[in-house]
């Protein structure tokens, strides 16, 4: 067990996870972050297979299994619901033990928290630099860093630090989501569906007894701010009923906008005694609902490997373990979001047709190496 102390600069997804197996394992850590509050944008998350695995590990699967919904089959469909291709989830389930799930983000962070040692965990701390292994916050407060992680983000300060700027792509599309009141019909209750229209798709599942985690997305030509009011929601109108009411009965207000970007690729996530994860050193397109998930597999392959090595061993042994996958992801990611919304009719007909005819099996096998384990 390594006992010297573990800085961790952002309390995401990440950042907690890593948190509860640093706990877990006896070592010592401290977690900044720099919001006032956890409050959590209206949104839900897909905890697949792998996250599972891992929170299966840390003793919360069953907990986290309670709050959220199962979802036993990932569908890609058409505007009127009609599927185009299917994955069943049963198989794995049955494998690892654990369910893909549905859930609230809210619930989500609420569960690690509370397995933290509250006075571990600090709010109301942005970074302003990073010298000499110390951290300096606004404000004027320091804290003296032995080993420091960066979990914080697509914009970390702590990368920034390490490698200077890195680029941001844009992948010209912008997102609303949005978590809304509403049952679906049994035939969907177990489900979560991509709708992929002319141009736009939507994405919807059941995440607890009485929500629904919806997302929509766009393109745009040169700024976000060509969507700017309510005329996006037009583009849905042909789309099933299903999808038309959850955005009719969803609060404009409770409606999060934002842009698709990725972080250029990087090959080196760790420099000395500090290491990025998640988001701060591979944030990708959320077209495979991987984004959380290949965070909260870093934070597990991480603490596994700070448990049996020195510092720079265990970042080496981190970095060689994650990358290849991470960067097939991240590649594949951003693929299907250009497939996912084209412009031409013909291009979309041609495109449902493939999906179709290919075999099941083959997607199936895309899921098993997606969804296992490096250790």
């Amino acid at each position: 067990m390594m006992d010297r102390h573990v800085s961790i600069v952002g309390g995401g997804i990440a950042g907690l996870t890593l948190a509860c197996h640093l706990q877990k394992s006896g070592t010592p850590y401290t977690v900044f972050e720099q919001a006032p509050n956890f409050k959590t944008v209206g949104a839900g998350i897909i905890l697949a297979n792998n996250a599972m695995q891992v929170f299966l590990k840390l003793g919360l699967a069953e907990e986290l299994s309670e709050k959220g919904r199962r979802v036993s089959y990932l569908n890609l469909v058409d505007e009127q619901l009609n599927i185009l291709t299917s994955s069943d989830l049963s198989p794995f389930e049955s494998k690892y033990g654990v369910k893909n799930i549905a859930i609230h983000r809210a619930d989500l962070q609420a569960s690690l928290l509370n397995r933290l040692n509250a006075d571990q965990v600090h709010l109301n701390k942005r970074v302003e630099s990073i010298s000499d292994n110390e951290l300096s916050f606004s404000g004027g407060t320091k804290h003296k860093v032995d080993v420091l992680i960066g979990a914080d983000g697509i914009h970390s300060q702590v990368r920034a630090a390490l490698f200077g700027e890195v680029p941001i792509q844009e992948a010209g599309q912008v997102c609303w989501r949005g978590v809304v009141d509403y049952q679906l019909p049994d035939s969907l209750a177990y489900q979560f569906n991509e709708a992929w229209g002319p141009s736009v798709r939507f994405g919807f599942g059941q995440i607890n007894e009485r929500q629904v985690y919806w997302f929509a997305l766009s393109k745009y030509k040169a700024s976000v701010s060509e969507w700017d009011g309510e005329d996006w929601k037009q583009g849905f109108n042909s789309f099933h009923p299903v999808v038309v009411d959850l955005l009719r009965l969803t609060p404009d207000d409770t409606i999060h906008r934002g842009e698709i970007s990725q972080l250029a690729w990087q090959n080196t996530w760790y420099k000395g005694d500090v290491c990025l994860i998640g988001d701060a050193c591979h944030a990708m397109t959320p077209n495979m609902g991987q984004g959380a998930g290949q965070g909260i597999e870093d934070a597990y392959i991480l603490a596994h490997c700070l448990k049996d090595n020195d510092v720079s061993e265990a970042f080496k042994r981190f970095q060689k373990l994650r990358i290849r996958k991470v960067k097939t992801i991240v590649n594949t990611s951003w693929r299907i979001g250009k497939i996912a919304q084209l412009d031409s009719s013909i291009s979309r007909k041609l495109r449902n047709m493939i999906l179709r005819i290919t075999p099941q099996k083959v997607a199936q096998n895309q899921l098993a190496k997606l969804i296992q384990l490096e250790i």
